[in-house]
């Protein structure tokens, strides 16, 4: 396994000036997660302060969730070294996708896995890695398929039916029966090329779904297969033992809502005031929760001295939310908003690994967790990283293509490559043959024109037929030259296929499958073992 590491180039946008230009924007979150003394200072401010929370009732529950199948005893240790007073966690979250969703998420689990031994012996202290899953997100439609690269250099959509007529159902609440996941899975094989490794991987993906299980248990089990021996803690947000531990903050929540919903406003225009789009879509009166009502999520709105459903349908007083909270938490959820204020109540928060739409979006929220009385963690961004399978490999030294060719201008690099070989400028050639044509037509219209309108009318009709074959013959003229170079065309569009799909990220497309099915899954322990970069873009060629 060897690694090139790379800087992107920059979008612009609020993640990147937090990436590269953090004193433009310190003042929307606070510690820099480039200097060691961040670290420190927030080990601090734990240490100082007070918590309601038990820490043996959280260890409770996170053994609760740890049992049975995802029992490890590297993850128990971490348990108990949590239990302990003076420990502190790193934690990282994203959505239970199928067979551990986009590949990001992964590495996601990766750099929190690295963060928290890196941070642990600068620190002297025991920090343990912890990754949220965000078992309440409902939109089931960003996660009930994968991608595969398939033939003629295209992207293809595997689906797994999971949402039940639209409804707005939790991912922790949808039930994946095992026939379904098995055929799901056997089709997967059948897109799949042959390998030493796929049968393998098939029987493992199938095993894991052999009885009825939740979609957020079956990725924990995939991603404890994966991280369990380095003692990767998991938690999913909509366990009801854990929701029962999240009671006293929700009764907060609701109580000190209009303060808290005016505290992320304040700062969107802040952010806004910067130059930067809001990267939070709020609804007036938004309170930052969600409620279930007959098993669908809804958006809670204050109204009035109390609070509605965002269809008007169902209606509580702020006294009935808040006995709600007492007696009934596992009824509420929370927003993107209020998701990190949580996981704050929750654990000593040490660092949040996030992605760049994260980083954007907690720049609205240090206001929030001071209304809290609350205080950011380190935001630490998470490893990007891109493969490179050996066919990508072999053909980028064939094509004489450096990894940075491959992120800045993929498609000009093709086009020049073609050009540099052609037998004569095909675009100069046609330039010249049009504008040779306009002057000529030009002349032969003004002359005709005399004889009448119609005239001018049909010269004009005559000079689109004309310039629309020369636009038909370059085009056959093109297609002859990516002809005599069928080969090398090929080899880009796999590259292009492979490590940008669709103009995208390789992370943000593709997941584990198509490189399990190739490489089996070691690789995914390698580079959990192997240091990576949190600012700049690693290419690892497996």
């Amino acid at each position: 396994m060897r690694i090139e590491r790379i800087r992107l180039d920059s979008s612009g946008g609020l993640s990147d000036e937090y990436l590269f230009s953090f004193s433009k924007v310190q003042h929307l979150y606070g510690l820099d997660p480039g200097k060691g003394e961040s670290f420190r200072k927030r080990y601090d401010e734990l240490s100082r302060r007070e918590t309601s929370l038990s820490r043996s009732r959280l260890a409770g529950v996170l053994r609760e969730f740890h049992s049975g199948e995802l029992y490890h005893p590297a993850v128990e240790q971490n348990i108990r070294r949590l239990e302990k007073p003076g420990s502190v966690v790193v934690i990282g979250g994203q959505q239970a996708g199928l067979l551990a969703g986009p590949l990001y998420t992964v590495y996601k689990a990766i750099s929190v896995i690295q963060l928290a031994r890196r941070e642990e012996e600068r620190l002297g202290v025991p920090v343990v890695p912890v990754f949220w899953i965000a078992g309440e997100d409902h939109d089931l439609d960003e996660v009930d398929h994968i991608y595969v690269p398939g033939p003629e250099g295209r992207l293809t959509k595997h689906r797994l039916p999971l949402s039940e007529g639209g409804k707005r159902i939790s991912a922790g609440h949808v039930l994946l029966d095992p026939k379904s996941v098995g055929v799901w899975l056997q089709e997967l094989g059948r897109m799949l090329p042959d390998t030493e490794f796929k049968e393998d991987m098939l029987e493992e993906l199938t095993r894991l779904a052999a009885e009825p299980v939740s979609l957020t248990r079956y990725f924990a089990k995939l991603l404890h297969r994966l991280f369990g021996r380095f003692g990767l803690i998991q938690i999913d947000s909509s366990f009801p033992p854990l929701r029962r531990l999240e009671g006293p903050f929700f009764e907060r929540l609701i109580a000190e809502n209009a303060a808290l919903d005016e505290a992320v406003g304040h700062q969107i225009k802040q952010v806004e005031k910067m130059g930067h789009p809001s990267p939070l879509v709020l609804h007036p009166g938004c309170a930052h929760l969600f409620v279930y009502v007959e098993g669908e999520r809804q958006l809670l709105l204050r109204d009035g001295g109390g609070f509605v459903t965002r269809d008007g349908r169902m209606r509580w007083s702020r006294r009935e939310l808040l006995r709600m909270a007492r007696e009934e938490p596992h009824r509420l959820s929370n927003n993107v908003v209020t998701r990190p204020l949580m996981q704050e109540f929750l654990f000593p928060t040490l660092s949040a690994v996030v992605g760049p739409g994260e980083i954007a979006y907690w720049g609205c929220l240090r206001q929030a967790f001071s209304a809290m009385g609350m205080t950011m963690p380190v935001l630490m961004p998470r490893s990007g990283i891109t493969l490179i399978d050996r066919a990508t490999e072999r053909y980028l030294g064939l094509l004489g293509l450096s990894v940075e060719d491959v992120f800045s201008g993929l498609d000009q690099k093709k086009r020049q490559w073609i050009d540099e070989r052609a037998p004569l400028n095909v675009q100069e050639l046609f330039a010249g043959a049009r504008k040779q044509v306009e002057g000529l037509y030009d002349s032969l219209i003004e002359r005709l024109s005399p004889l009448g309108p119609d005239m001018r009318r049909l010269g004009e009709k005559n000079r689109l037929r004309v310039m629309e074959q020369l636009n038909y013959l370059r085009g056959k003229a093109e297609r002859m030259i990516r002809m005599r170079h069928e080969t090398a065309l090929r080899r880009f569009d796999h590259i292009s296929l492979r490590c940008l799909p669709e103009g995208k990220l390789q992370e943000r497309v593709y997941n584990i499958a198509p490189y399990w099915n190739e490489y089996g899954i070691e690789w995914v322990g390698r580079l959990a073992e192997t240091p990576l970069s949190f600012f700049e873009h690693q290419v690892v060629f497996l």
